[in-house]
């Protein structure tokens, strides 16, 4: 069984590499693509994904925003904060609006499959560099 997965960044040029990293893995499926938090919460309704990553700092609204909101309509799709911020303000904004999990754009592919494989089973994952922020 696949990994239902919805991509949000408002840059086209991130939505198409994380699409071609994460196609790199057979129990993972892209099944949609947002590039603003309006059109995330509609996407997140129709698709019902297991996981979204959600790109942070996005115009109109931003993703701490549209998790809360993806949240509060479907408390079963799990969303993976992706952002370039590791400050702690950030991270626990994203947490406290219902993130399983928080990974810097910075990251390895590897890491990114982790994240994603671990908020499909209901854990918790945070890149290392922002874990201390939270324990």
């Amino acid at each position: 069984m696949s990994v239902r997965i919805l991509l949000v960044d408002d840059h086209q040029m991130m939505c198409d590499g994380l699409r071609a990293l994460l196609q790199l893995e057979p129990d993972l499926e892209i099944v949609g693509e947002a590039h603003d938090g309006r059109t995330a919460i509609t996407m997140a309704e129709s698709l019902a994904p297991d996981v979204v990553i959600m790109d942070i700092g996005m115009s109109d609204l931003n993703g701490v925003e549209a998790t809360s909101r993806i949240k509060a309509e479907n408390e079963r799709v799990n969303v993976v904060a992706l952002s370039a911020h590791s400050d702690k303000r950030h991270v626990l904004h994203m947490l406290d609006a219902g993130a399983s999990g928080y990974l810097l754009k910075s990251s390895t592919h590897n890491e990114l499959v982790r994240a994603v494989r671990a908020a499909s089973l209901g854990k918790t994952y945070l890149s290392p560099e922002i874990a201390g922020y939270v324990v």
